[in-house]
């Protein structure tokens, strides 16, 4: 089985994903032998689409579909039934799907509909379709696509589409923003929260970490375990889309779950979002944050963006949102701030008399993959160079996730103190990928830096950085922890040794 996440920096195959996850969770089981193969089938279908699989040329044989290769089946499936869905018209020579005339509950055919226009009609009335109706829909739509599936094989395809087109539809018009300039009257102190870390807090920081793994999940058991940390911080990323569903299911409940099981008392999570939760419009992320500190006086975020100071006014911490410049397929270059939240962190960073560390999704540099798709300097992000460099004589470090790895980079590059990659919280890269790679020889790593373990599949082990907070200092120490599938069920490990520790002096 192939159970490694699997993901893509495209907004609607990422839809897709979460369609095709919420599908099998909420209606074919994660535990059955079809829920498993349509989650496998998705996972090759997305990475033939990345480039890294190939899939059948043309639709299975009926022994291919009914036994051996189901996953090849139906990765086929899902890339086909994907493109129908979002094709704009027949000029492709495709059929195009026809569906029910769903106000009318199916009693008559419009053969002129195509998918791609069903987020304009009447979803719940699309939701309210029995199984029978949907598997109806898709196999006289595209008989000789489906001929060789079985019938319970297309009902939980034909939900995906529905979910699909539901998540497509919430996805469109202006994502959700809370910007502090449009409140009435502008308050810059919007997004300061009222929470304080103690002076002697501990903070563990994750990256990238929002999925529906056991491993990422052990992980942070494990920290909140062993060091039960003050607050808990999330660089971004909650896959594949940020859906309601998956918010609920792959933070809220986690959280939920972690402080019943080991009984200690609940720290405030702090999120900024990727580019991920942006795929499904924001406006879940907002509904997340909204609840995840419930009961933690002054905790709850107003913003994608955040300010959190130690009590002692030595140190703030500001998390920033580049994912909203990132929703869109199609980027050639790095995001930057929405420009009104680009002056409110220039207003923090220059009323506080103390040191800032920087918290962002995307990455100020890169070594091994490419923040701008054109241009020279392919290695860096220049417009959060240019928000930020004025103040790095403030800046003590700048920690961001996005790519999917540990990383130290050389002290004082670009003027940086320091900057750290830590997008290791869930989703790792393979040995053969070479994450470490320096493909860009402008930006270099520390002497003798420490690097990720490899588990026994050869994917790169997680890790978390835990910050403990001083009036001189920040102490900070790197754990990684053991990464395996889906169906690990042997004990979780516990934390090993630290991989590295380092210092964080003031800025000033």
């Amino acid at each position: 089985m192939l159970n490694r996440l699997a993901t893509i920096r495209d907004q609607k195959l990422s839809l897709w994903q979460s369609a095709v996850e919420e599908v099998v969770a909420e209606k074919i089981g994660e535990l059955t032998l079809v829920g498993k193969e349509m989650l496998e089938g998705a996972t090759l279908h997305i990475l033939a689409e990345d480039g890294k699989a190939d899939l059948p040329a043309g639709p299975p044989s009926s022994e291919a579909a009914a036994e051996a290769d189901r996953p090849r089946a139906f990765a086929f499936l899902s890339k086909k039934l994907f493109d129908h869905a979002n094709a704009e018209s027949g000029d492709s020579g495709e059929r195009s799907f026809s569906i029910s005339d769903l106000r009318s509950k199916i009693m008559k055919k419009l053969r002129s509909v195509r998918l791609s226009e069903l987020r304009s009609l009447n979803l719940d009335d699309l939701r309210s379709l029995s199984p029978a109706d949907l598997f109806d829909l898709v196999r006289d739509a595209l008989p000789d696509l489906t001929r060789n599936y079985g019938k319970d094989d297309l009902i939980g395809w034909a939900q995906c589409i529905v979910a699909y087109v539901n998540h497509l539809k919430r996805a469109g018009g202006k994502p959700r923003y809370e910007d502090w300039k449009a409140k009435v009257p502008p308050d810059p102190n919007f997004g300061v929260l009222d929470y304080r870390l103690p002076d002697n807090a501990k903070v563990v920081m994750i990256g990238d970490w929002g999925s529906h793994m056991t491993d990422n999940v052990a992980m942070l058991r494990q920290a909140l375990k062993r060091f039960k940390p003050d607050a808990i911080i999330h660089l971004g990323d909650v896959y594949y889309s940020g859906t309601p569903f998956e918010c609920k299911r792959n933070v809220l409940d986690v959280m939920d779950e972690l402080v019943k099981e080991l009984g200690i008392q609940r720290p405030p999570f702090f999120t900024i979002p990727g580019n991920h939760e942006y795929y499904s419009g924001g406006a879940d992320f907002h509904d997340m944050i909204g609840k995840i500190n419930a009961g933690i006086a002054g905790a709850q975020q107003q913003a994608s963006y955040f300010c959190l100071r130690t009590k002692d006014d030595k140190w703030q911490l500001l998390g920033m949102d580049t994912g909203l410049g990132d929703r869109i397929p199609g980027l050639k270059v790095g995001p930057g701030l929405d420009a009104s939240e680009a002056e409110w962190h220039a207003h923090k960073l220059k009323a506080f008399p103390g040191s800032t560390i920087l918290l962002s999704h995307h990455p100020l540099f890169s070594a091994n993959s490419p923040v701008n798709k054109v241009g020279e300097k392919q290695y860096m992000n220049n417009k959060l160079l240019e928000t930020f460099s004025p103040f790095f004589d403030r800046v003590a470090a700048w920690y961001w996730g996005h790519e999917h790895n540990l990383v130290m980079f050389k002290d004082e590059l670009f003027g940086l103190k320091r900057g750290r990659l830590l997008g290791c919280g869930a989703f790792q890269l393979s040995d053969e990928q070479d994450p470490y790679k320096i493909n860009f020889d402008k930006v270099s790593y520390i002497d003798e830096m420490p690097k990720l373990g490899l588990s026994k599949e050869k994917f790169y082990n997680h890790a978390f950085a835990l910050l403990e907070f001083s009036l001189q200092q920040i102490n900070v120490t790197y754990y990684q922890y053991p990464s395996w599938d889906r169906d690990f069920a042997d004990p979780h490990p516990d934390l090993t040794d630290p991989l590295h520790s380092e210092t964080i002096l003031p800025a000033r």
